[in-house]
């Protein structure tokens, strides 16, 4: 037998890292705050950092006498005041703390967000593959997949539509590595092809009634959804009672992986911005409503100015006041970068605003990224929970971003147009002789001149709710 030793040794080594400053996190962490969000934070800064205060109209400022300069010296009760303000915000539970050697290439240092916030299945699973010490490549391979997951944790896209939407052009072994890492670091069942793959990841082993459980996600599943439990044990030669058994294993699995980490989509929702037209042009305007407009105070300011002959004061009073220019400079960047993406989607998806939904562009995040010279998650932070206000309704703004198909003349459907397509034929055929998925694939051709293969079409009219042709004939 081979001998092994394990020894202590001290060695050097050259890598690169990319280290984000606290400012840079706070950034990011605003930038992806909807506007409710933002309200808060906005408060609970205000609360914490007595430098900052809600900036008057000019109308009224205009009323108000400036400061003396020289009437305001340090007063020793301003300062107690402050240390006692700061030093209840300093009580409250710390954020949570990584070690920056945890965060090796972690560009978006998604591990110090903190803890209260909630996380989307995309950020949680980016932040443990970035503990995987993974090659850039594969990590930009993983991020991609992981932003193309549905709201279920699923990945609909097959790995030749996915390669087809990255500018690094991965191999299927590229892709197929980087889904194994990702269901490696997340719940059971994530970045599988849709329900019946990821319930029989979670039906192995070999207890009672399992293989006929797997059998029925397999190849019985709508019949269990349907409850046509007869049927099921005909065709399989089992009894009811097994069939009943298998189908409670099932009921008792997870048939949502993202369940627990998307936000609540039943929340308040609030327009970001107003897709507007005036004289002929459409613009995005952000919709600011009661957002304060934030500065630095005066007088504390001033307070700065007198201290410079105490070294202990100033620091302190310097340090809390680039914190609050830190705050506000991350407000500026915000309102910045979702106006740059909103601009972007304005011009690609003029057509959806003049029209409505079915001349909806394909557009992916990637093409605005490059668009406006920022990374993917970028737009993905500035896009997360925004709404805008649409002649067609309110949407999120991830509404706009899907794949599409070329029609027969050469212009581009985005997957949401090909689907409001579907739900059309749906709704207008006859009850009594629905047309099947290959009907309606040759339809979508003969009318719109869209070509898709009927897999497709089932797939569009799972994602739409919409029952098989069986289902939805009337006798």
């Amino acid at each position: 037998m081979t001998a092994f030793r394990l020894d202590l040794v001290q060695g050097q080594r050259m890598e690169q890292r990319l280290m984000q400053s606290p400012q840079m996190i706070q950034a990011m962490q605003i930038l992806q705050l909807p506007a409710l969000d933002l309200l808060e934070k906005i408060d609970q800064e205000m609360l914490e950092n007595p430098f900052l205060e809600v900036q008057e109209p000019e109308t009224e400022k205009s009323d108000v006498e400036p400061p003396d300069p020289h009437s305001d010296k340090i007063d020793l009760g301003d300062i107690e005041r402050l240390e006692r303000l700061l030093g209840e915000a300093q009580d409250r539970p710390p954020h949570r703390h990584v070690d920056p050697d945890a965060m090796f290439r972690h560009d978006e240092a998604l591990q110090q967000i903190p803890g209260g916030e909630e996380h989307t299945l995309a950020e949680v699973l980016l932040a443990q593959l970035h503990l995987l010490y993974l090659s850039d490549r594969d990590l930009r391979i993983a991020e991609y997949i992981l932003y193309s997951l549905d709201d279920d944790g699923f990945l609909r896209e097959d790995p030749e539509t996915l390669a087809s939407g990255m500018d690094l052009e991965p191999t299927p072994v590229e892709i197929a590595r980087a889904i194994e890492r990702i269901r490696e670091v997340g719940p059971v069942g994530v970045a599988t092809s849709g329900l019946p793959a990821c319930l029989l990841l979670q039906l192995q082993g070999d207890g009672q009634g399992m293989a006929l459980a797997r059998r029925i996600a397999e190849v019985h599943l709508e019949d269990l959804m349907l409850n046509r439990l007869p049927r099921i044990a005909r065709e399989e030669q089992s009894t009811i009672e097994e069939v009943k058994e298998a189908a409670d294993l099932i009921r008792h699995l997870n048939p949502r992986p993202a369940a627990g980490f998307t936000p609540d989509h039943n929340a308040v929702v609030r327009p970001d911005m107003v897709m507007d037209d005036r004289d002929g042009a459409w613009s995005a305007i952000l919709e600011r409503g009661d957002m304060p407009r934030l500065t630095i105070s005066r007088q504390y300011r001033l307070l700065l100015k007198e201290a410079r002959t105490d070294g202990d004061v100033y620091a302190f009073l310097k340090k809390k006041i680039d914190s609050a220019r830190w705050f506000l400079d991350a407000l500026e960047q915000r309102e910045s970068t979702i106006q740059r993406v909103a601009n972007e989607i304005v011009r690609v998806q003029r057509e959806f605003l003049d029209k409505g939904v079915g001349s909806l562009k394909p557009l992916k995040m990637q093409d605005v990224a490059d668009r406006v010279g920022v990374h993917i998650s970028t737009v993905s932070r500035a896009i997360a929970g925004k709404y805008a206000q649409t002649p067609h309704g309110i949407v999120p703004l991830k509404y706009f971003f899907s794949g599409g198909t070329r029609t027969d003349a050469g212009e581009e459907k985005s997957q949401r147009a090909v689907k409001e397509r579907i739900r059309a034929l749906v709704e207008t055929e006859d009850s009594q002789r629905p047309y099947s998925d290959e009907e309606m694939a040759r339809r979508l051709k003969q009318r719109h001149g869209i070509t898709i293969a009927r897999r497709t079409v089932t797939k569009y009219r799972k994602a739409l709710g919409i029952p098989s042709s069986t289902q939805r004939r009337v006798y």
